[in-house]
Protein backbone atom coordinates (compact mmCIF):
# COMPACT_ATOMS: atom_id res chain seq x y z
CA UNK A 1 0.00 0.00 0.00
CA UNK A 2 2.39 2.06 0.79
CA UNK A 3 4.45 1.90 -2.47
CA UNK A 4 1.45 2.73 -3.99
CA UNK A 5 0.45 5.54 -2.51
CA UNK A 6 3.68 7.07 -3.59
CA UNK A 7 3.72 5.74 -7.11
CA UNK A 8 6.84 3.95 -6.30
CA UNK A 9 7.38 0.40 -8.30
CA UNK A 10 10.14 -1.55 -7.49
CA UNK A 11 12.32 -3.40 -9.84
CA UNK A 12 12.21 -6.63 -7.71
CA UNK A 13 9.23 -6.53 -5.34
CA UNK A 14 9.48 -8.36 -2.01
CA UNK A 15 8.94 -11.64 -1.83
CA UNK A 16 8.71 -15.04 0.97
CA UNK A 17 11.51 -17.73 0.54
CA UNK A 18 13.71 -19.94 2.05
CA UNK A 19 17.54 -18.67 2.58
CA UNK A 20 18.23 -22.33 2.13
CA UNK A 21 16.78 -22.18 -1.32
CA UNK A 22 17.36 -18.89 -3.01
CA UNK A 23 18.62 -20.37 -6.73
CA UNK A 24 15.30 -22.08 -7.13
CA UNK A 25 13.86 -18.09 -6.81
CA UNK A 26 16.47 -16.32 -9.00
CA UNK A 27 19.17 -16.92 -11.62
CA UNK A 28 22.47 -17.50 -10.93
CA UNK A 29 24.79 -13.85 -10.82
CA UNK A 30 21.65 -12.29 -10.66
CA UNK A 31 22.24 -9.78 -7.73
CA UNK A 32 24.70 -7.17 -7.52
CA UNK A 33 24.81 -7.55 -3.75
CA UNK A 34 23.36 -9.91 -1.16
CA UNK A 35 22.34 -8.82 2.39
CA UNK A 36 21.49 -9.99 5.31
CA UNK A 37 20.07 -8.37 8.37
CA UNK A 38 19.99 -9.79 11.64
CA UNK A 39 18.31 -13.21 10.06
CA UNK A 40 21.21 -15.66 9.26
CA UNK A 41 20.87 -17.35 12.86
CA UNK A 42 17.30 -17.96 12.06
CA UNK A 43 17.94 -20.55 9.45
CA UNK A 44 17.96 -24.18 9.57
CA UNK A 45 21.71 -24.45 7.68
CA UNK A 46 22.97 -20.83 7.68
CA UNK A 47 26.01 -22.50 5.35
CA UNK A 48 23.82 -23.17 2.78
CA UNK A 49 22.01 -20.06 2.94
CA UNK A 50 25.39 -18.22 2.84
CA UNK A 51 26.09 -20.74 -0.22
CA UNK A 52 22.98 -19.82 -1.57
CA UNK A 53 23.57 -16.02 -2.10
CA UNK A 54 26.69 -16.63 -3.11
CA UNK A 55 25.18 -18.37 -6.11
CA UNK A 56 22.53 -15.42 -7.07
CA UNK A 57 25.25 -12.73 -6.09
CA UNK A 58 26.99 -11.46 -9.65
CA UNK A 59 30.86 -12.48 -9.85
CA UNK A 60 33.02 -9.85 -7.99
CA UNK A 61 30.05 -8.56 -5.74
CA UNK A 62 29.42 -8.86 -2.03
CA UNK A 63 27.28 -10.65 0.86
CA UNK A 64 26.88 -8.82 3.42
CA UNK A 65 25.88 -10.67 6.61
CA UNK A 66 24.66 -7.89 9.29
CA UNK A 67 23.38 -8.93 12.64
CA UNK A 68 24.15 -10.07 16.14
CA UNK A 69 26.98 -12.11 17.24
CA UNK A 70 26.41 -15.64 19.30
CA UNK A 71 22.36 -14.29 19.35
CA UNK A 72 22.06 -18.44 20.31
CA UNK A 73 23.78 -17.67 23.01
CA UNK A 74 22.23 -14.74 24.18
CA UNK A 75 18.60 -16.21 23.70
CA UNK A 76 19.58 -19.38 25.54
CA UNK A 77 18.81 -21.47 21.85
CA UNK A 78 15.28 -20.77 22.19
CA UNK A 79 12.58 -20.00 19.15
CA UNK A 80 14.57 -19.98 15.55
CA UNK A 81 17.63 -18.68 17.67
CA UNK A 82 19.68 -21.76 17.19
CA UNK A 83 22.77 -20.73 15.52
CA UNK A 84 25.41 -18.58 16.46
CA UNK A 85 27.54 -15.69 13.90
CA UNK A 86 30.59 -14.70 15.42
CA UNK A 87 34.38 -13.37 13.92
CA UNK A 88 36.88 -15.45 15.58
CA UNK A 89 40.21 -13.84 15.30
CA UNK A 90 39.26 -12.03 12.41
CA UNK A 91 37.26 -15.25 10.63
CA UNK A 92 33.59 -15.21 10.17
CA UNK A 93 32.41 -18.52 11.93
CA UNK A 94 28.87 -19.92 12.34
CA UNK A 95 28.67 -22.44 15.26
CA UNK A 96 25.90 -23.57 17.69
CA UNK A 97 25.88 -26.17 20.93
CA UNK A 98 26.64 -30.10 19.83
CA UNK A 99 27.68 -28.90 15.74
CA UNK A 100 31.38 -28.38 14.54
CA UNK A 101 32.62 -24.83 13.84
CA UNK A 102 32.23 -23.63 10.59
CA UNK A 103 35.08 -21.10 9.09
CA UNK A 104 32.81 -19.56 6.60
CA UNK A 105 36.00 -18.73 4.35
CA UNK A 106 37.55 -22.20 4.77
CA UNK A 107 33.93 -23.65 3.40
CA UNK A 108 33.02 -21.61 0.36
CA UNK A 109 36.43 -22.44 -0.90
CA UNK A 110 37.38 -20.79 -4.38
CA UNK A 111 34.04 -19.75 -4.64
CA UNK A 112 34.85 -16.46 -2.31
CA UNK A 113 37.45 -14.01 -3.18
CA UNK A 114 37.89 -12.92 0.26
CA UNK A 115 35.93 -12.93 3.71
CA UNK A 116 36.37 -10.43 6.18
CA UNK A 117 34.81 -9.78 9.65
CA UNK A 118 34.48 -7.11 12.07
CA UNK A 119 32.84 -6.59 15.48
CA UNK A 120 32.58 -7.93 18.50
CA UNK A 121 35.30 -11.05 18.58
CA UNK A 122 35.02 -14.51 20.05
CA UNK A 123 32.75 -17.27 20.84
CA UNK A 124 31.37 -16.14 24.25
CA UNK A 125 31.10 -12.02 23.32
CA UNK A 126 26.85 -10.89 22.26
CA UNK A 127 27.48 -7.76 20.32
CA UNK A 128 27.53 -6.96 16.89
CA UNK A 129 28.85 -8.27 12.99
CA UNK A 130 29.13 -7.57 9.82
CA UNK A 131 30.99 -9.85 7.75
CA UNK A 132 31.87 -9.68 3.56
CA UNK A 133 32.17 -11.98 1.61
CA UNK A 134 33.11 -11.34 -1.93
CA UNK A 135 32.55 -13.37 -4.81
CA UNK A 136 35.70 -14.85 -7.03
CA UNK A 137 35.79 -13.68 -10.48
CA UNK A 138 35.52 -10.48 -12.53
CA UNK A 139 32.67 -8.24 -11.68
CA UNK A 140 30.11 -7.68 -14.36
Amino acid sequence: MLLMKYGVVPPLRTRYGKGEELASYFAADFFDVSFSLNALDHAQDPMLVIQQMMIVTKPGHDVIVDGNSNEAIGEHYKGFHQWNNACDDGKFIIWSRGKPTVDVAEALGPMAKSVTCSGQTGRELIGHMVATITKAGAPF
